[in-house]
């Protein structure tokens, strides 16, 4: 077939198409950054026992099909085409409601309440913090468990068609919070009090984007448990002092960490975002208790607004599987929590926080902190005695 002719010509334009993957494989003249949150198949190792079984040609597969060149491209274009057209989005848990924004599932069954598990899911959580907490306050520690905020209950009025939540709704948390109540069980409800001053906050504290209060968000929260804190221990913590606010085309940290999971091409939204400058009083005379902060990724944003500057050797144990040892003029220091000894940390800290968003109720709340806690300060020997205090505890409840 010759060049000359039209369908010469469009015949070699499509070979080429179809040949530029594979050249572009070996010569490398183009760079295509990675999808977010899409691991690659590793490149398999030969051998002949996997050469037998046929998984070292299943894993070449798809090594090769993850890495062949171009991929993310069009996978990008397809997901863009799909959301522009159809409003359909290519990833998992994602919801997306009018006006670009972006939830994920477990929040809106949350907020809803349609994951609800029972009055009493959480009772056996609430009579072991009770007991937990009496024991760290008889020497002298300050316990306080944080109810983060949820996008879904503070952007209430943009959830998708159908979905529908209030603060009054039978969810999993207004449950536990009774409990917490009936117990005497110390707790702050930032998604409450979020809700309560939405009209009064000058920068919403969630983006459209992301699924976590971002850093301007959590300050307000950074504020209160510095409050808190120094009421219950009668003491003088640094405080922050914000001097402006500092807008920024570009998210930053974990502002827009739902979209990047879309891959789309273009942004969603082009709105400002925005970020406190501020720092920490320097005065000697102020009092920095020993502080361990427990709990999940909400957690983050309430350390990027420096909140640990106002401890001693404060900690933060994620989901208590990882210890971040996070003193910012070192640098963190990262511990696996098996193998680590972490009440001799406990024996030694002055506050303990806990914090977790409403839909990791559903799940093991407080990763299984609160029931080492427990098993710690009542061992065997010691529960016959502690069984009469809690029967009194739920013949008060119900």
């Amino acid at each position: 077939m010759e060049l000359r002719t039209a369908r010469g010509r469009l015949f070699f334009f499509l070979f080429l198409i179809l040949f530029l993957p594979l050249l572009n494989s070996y010569l490398k003249f183009s760079k295509t950054s990675r999808l977010s949150n899409t691991p690659l198949a590793p490149r398999p190792i030969f051998s002949l026992h996997d050469w037998l079984n046929g998984s070292f040609q299943a894993g070449r597969n798809d090594y090769t099909n993850d890495n062949i060149a171009f991929r993310p491209d069009f996978i990008r274009f397809n997901n863009q085409f799909d959301y522009s057209l159809f409003g359909i989005v290519h990833a998992p848990n994602v919801v997306s409601a009018p006006g670009t924004y972006l939830y994920y599932d477990e929040f809106v069954d949350e907020c809803t309440g349609s994951n609800y598990q029972g009055d009493n899911f959480f009772k056996d959580l609430a009579i072991k913090l009770k007991a937990v907490q009496d024991t760290l306050e008889s020497s002298g520690k300050t316990f306080v468990w944080l109810i983060e905020p949820s996008k879904a209950s503070y952007y209430y009025d943009h959830l998708p068609d159908g979905k529908r939540c209030s603060l009054d709704a039978k969810t999993n948390l207004n449950a536990m919070k009774h409990l917490f109540d009936s117990t005497g069980v110390h707790y702050i409800d930032f998604n409450y009090w979020y809700v309560l001053l939405r009209d009064k906050m000058i920068h919403p504290p969630f983006t459209k984007q992301g699924i976590h209060w971002s850093i301007y968000g959590a300050q307000y929260a950074s504020d209160s448990i510095i409050r808190y804190i120094e009421r219950v221990r009668n003491i003088s913590m640094p405080h922050r002092v914000v001097t402006g606010v500092e807008m920024s085309k570009h998210p930053r940290k974990m502002d827009d960490d739902v979209e990047r999971l879309l891959n789309l091409i273009f942004p969603l939204d082009t709105s400002d975002f925005w970020y406190p400058v501020f720092h920490y009083e320097s005065d000697s005379t102020k009092t920095k208790p020993r502080t361990i902060y427990m709990g999940d990724s909400f957690t983050w944003p309430l350390l990027d607004n420096g909140i640990m500057q106002t401890n001693t050797d404060p900690q933060f144990w994620f989901y208590f599987r990882e210890v971040y040892d996070t003193n910012y003029e070192k640098g963190p220091v990262t511990y696996d929590m098996p193998g680590y000894d972490w009440k001799a940390v406990v024996d030694k800290a002055d506050c303990i926080i806990i914090s977790y968003t409403p839909p990791q109720l559903k799940r093991s709340i407080g990763s299984g902190f609160v029931e080492a806690l427990y098993d710690y300060y009542y061992p065997p020997k010691n529960i016959e005695l502690l069984k009469i205090k809690q029967n009194l505890i739920v013949s008060f409840i119900f």
